[in-house]
């Protein structure tokens, strides 16, 4: 976790016996700030924890393009497309430069759900 906090990168943990995984990272730009701003608190093992929204998950899925994180991001399209402000999520890939990206993920994901 401190390299990946060192190179403003993310660090993924893995929950032993369990399906769960947290991506950790730093605040680093003015989009982690929007991230944090709009989390939300959850019980995690009776701790409270700040979580990012659905929409700016999906939103760093699509950004860092990873394998896993484009097959996170679908799931997490399909599981939630019906409350997804897609107004937000499209200012948000406009301004961080991805809406191309954002697009064709649709796009694909069209065909895959």
């Amino acid at each position: 976790i401190r390299a990946a906090f060192a190179e403003k990168s993310h660090s993924t943990s893995f929950f032993k016996d369990t399906l769960l995984r947290l991506d950790i990272q730093g605040v680093n730009s003015t989009f982690d700030k929007m991230t944090l701003d709009r989390a939300i608190e959850v019980n995690l093992f009776g701790t409270l924890v700040r979580i990012g929204s659905v929409e700016d998950t999906l939103v760093n899925k699509i950004l860092f393009q990873g394998e896993q994180d484009l097959r996170d991001a679908l799931g997490i399209l399909t599981r939630n497309r019906e409350n997804l402000d897609f107004d937000y999520i499209r200012t948000t890939c406009k301004m961080l430069g991805i809406i191309h990206l954002f697009e064709q993920f649709l796009a694909e994901s069209e065909k895959k759900i």
